[in-house]
């Protein structure tokens, strides 16, 4: 996921990658929230 070669990528296609702090719990809770609406 964080390999040099997805870092590649990423730049020749003009994207910036997200990638979270470890250990933070909050860096995912949007993803989280929308995941759960669907669970239910």
């Amino acid at each position: 996921f964080t390999s040099e070669q997805l870092w590649e990528v990423c730049r020749n296609l003009g994207v910036a990658p997200s990638v979270g702090r470890t250990g933070v719990c909050f860096d995912n809770a949007m993803a989280e929230s929308f995941w759960s609406t669907l669970k239910t």
